[in-house]
């Protein structure tokens, strides 16, 4: 072996030592980060734990697992998993990548649950230190199923599904963005709608830290503050059945749901296919068609449009009034 090898072995050698040394360094410094911002979440009432957590990925990713991950919060819900695995690499550690293994539980005081499966779920979580940038979840072959006392069962399906939260460092706010393809659901196993549909919204809510933690006074703070949701784009396409829709709306003082939204539907012939399908909904997809044939002006390329208003308690299409909303306050 010549001089010149030797030189080149010794001094990878000396790299692959150092970076093993940095790489482990590393994962000491992440093993206390996870420690120090448990117990900070556990001072405030929020208890993590793992039946056995373990970090791995040398030499080039921090990869940690957690078993059994179980979150329980001050209000008394709690979420259970199988399988958590958190990966980041050491040179873009901005970007966190998450895959879950289920069942995925959510458990109310009540007893109520909400239990989720999939073939795939994983997350992304970009962020800058403290700030978060962006969170992105995804699934694959998707069920959500909610069971209460002396509530009938809901359960939704969907062949996929994409949910994209972006907070505007701003002015605080949140812009959302989901979709869902191939989605239906039932309530006491009757449908809600005859077919499959396929949903996309994108929105955005104003003062969304007052909804943080999620309790009977959430609501009214959020409405004192000034919070509002824009509907940006919302689209449900049921066959060849497209409606699509946006607006605003928020709470008045009472917390009845006051905006309005404008809605347009496209290809209502192909109503017609969707009522000779024999499938009884829950969704009264009539009324809906003579809402928009009566109520509907033109729009474009054929479609009729509807706008649905919300104000001191009733709603209306077209000013025509379709009933009172109660108020989503709990204790009104």
């Amino acid at each position: 072996m010549s001089r010149s090898i030797k030189i080149l072995a010794g001094l990878g050698a000396v790299v692959v030592v150092a970076w093993t040394g940095g790489w482990f360094y590393l994962k000491d410094q992440t093993d206390q980060a996870i420690t120090r911002n448990l117990e900070s979440l556990a001072a405030i009432g929020t208890k993590v734990t793992c039946d056995e957590r373990s970090i791995s990925g040398w030499p080039f990713r921090m990869v940690v697992s957690c078993e059994k991950p179980s979150i329980e919060l001050a209000d008394g819900n709690s979420v259970n998993a199988a399988r958590l695995v958190v990966t980041a690499a050491v040179d873009n550690w901005q970007l966190a990548l998450a895959n879950i293994v289920g069942p995925l539980i959510v458990t109310a005081p009540d007893t109520s649950t909400t239990t989720a499966t999939f073939a795939d779920l994983h997350a992304s979580l970009r962020h800058q230190g403290g700030d978060p940038e962006r969170l992105s979840v995804v699934a694959d072959d998707l069920t959500v199923e909610t069971s209460a006392p002396m509530r009938p069962t809901m359960k939704m399906t969907a062949a996929h599904g994409e949910w994209h939260v972006r907070p505007d460092p701003a002015d605080g706010s949140l812009d959302l963005a989901a979709m869902l393809r191939g989605s239906e659901g039932d309530v006491a196993g009757q449908q809600l709608l005859p077919v499959p549909a396929d949903i996309d919204a994108i929105m955005r809510v104003e003062e969304p830290r007052m909804l943080v933690p999620l309790t009977e006074a959430s609501l009214p703070l959020w409405q004192q503050a000034g919070g509002k949701v824009d509907v940006d784009s919302l689209a449900l396409k049921l066959g060849d059945v497209s409606l699509s829709g946006k607006g605003s709306v928020t709470l008045d003082d009472l917390g009845r749901p006051d905006g309005e939204i404008r809605v347009e539907a496209d290809g209502l012939k192909a109503f017609g296919t969707l009522f000779a399908s024999g499938k009884d909904a829950l969704v009264p997809l009539a009324p809906l068609l003579t809402a928009f044939l009566v109520f509907g002006e033109p729009a474009d390329n054929g479609a009729r449009a509807i706008t649905v208003t919300a104000k001191d308690g009733k709603v209306s299409a077209g000013g025509q009034s379709l009933g009172g909303i109660g108020s989503l306050y709990a204790s009104r």
